[in-house]
């Protein structure tokens, strides 16, 4: 709590959120890091390899040639996507299998306490089988449940501000909750248990999809705030206390 009176989780989302007044200083914020040389430097050293020291461990992996391996072996971001259809078999294992029931009557993620606060917002634009629109996923009927039917690409400006990853997906999938119920167990740490939870959804998502051979990419230039205000005005639920925490788009590699 702030104060005692307002949630860590809502100070930290109302200073943070995108929106039109702030995200010309985010996009410039992310420029000038580009033409930061010490930052590029630092880039590079992240992901080059080096020589092990002689004191160290070696971590020497025997590699099975399985398709798990091979998932996450080949796993890349992919901005560009062709006008290509995404077969409705695929959508549902990327869908399904990300986020939904195992062989235990369990889900294929953790979550904190097992309370399972996140909702997947699913917009379709080309995916065979389904109409163009907005979606709740319901994971406990393993179906989508229709928000908004009139749903153009267009509409994608009140929802994020990766508008070039988004103008050509032919699908994309937004991670919402309602912190209320982790942080009346967790208190303020809940928050933390949310955006944990999601990051295990969004992992099998970009995993399951590359083995699919459906491109993907995730963003964090999400617009909470336009978000949610137009899922409540154009959808019949009521998503007042929510909050975005993700967003990934998916499409036919261009």
């Amino acid at each position: 709590m702030i104060n005692n009176k307002l949630p860590l989780y809502k100070y930290f989302n109302e200073n943070t959120s995108l929106n039109n007044q702030n995200s010309s200083i985010f996009n410039t914020s992310i420029a000038a890091a580009f033409d930061d040389e010490k930052y590029r430097l630092h880039t590079i050293n992240t992901v080059k390899h080096s020589t092990r020291k002689k004191e160290s461990y070696p971590i020497d992996i025997e590699y099975d040639d399985n398709e798990l391996e091979k998932a996450i072996l080949n796993r890349k971001s992919t901005r560009n996507f062709s006008n290509k259809l995404v077969k409705n078999k695929d959508f549902c294992k990327i869908l399904g299998l990300s986020f939904g029931f195992n062989k235990r009557d369990g889900f294929t993620v953790p979550s904190a306490g097992g309370i399972y606060e996140i909702k997947l917002i699913v917009i379709i634009n080309r995916v065979e089988g389904i109409k163009s629109g907005i979606y709740l996923y319901d994971i406990n009927s393993s179906s989508l449940l229709p928000l908004i039917s009139n749903f153009n690409t267009w509409d994608y400006q009140k929802i994020t501000y990766s508008l070039t990853l988004a103008e050509n997906c032919a699908f994309s999938v937004h991670a919402i909750t309602n912190p209320i119920f982790m942080t009346y167990k967790y208190g303020d740490r809940g928050y933390r248990f949310l955006n944990l939870e999601c990051g295990h959804i969004f992992q099998n998502l970009s995993l399951i999809a590359n083995h699919l051979n459906v491109g993907s990419v995730c963003s964090g230039g999400f617009a909470e705030k336009s978000f949610i205000e137009y899922l409540n005005h154009e959808s019949c639920l009521d998503f007042h206390d929510y909050m975005v925490l993700y967003e990934e788009f998916f499409g036919k590699e261009s």
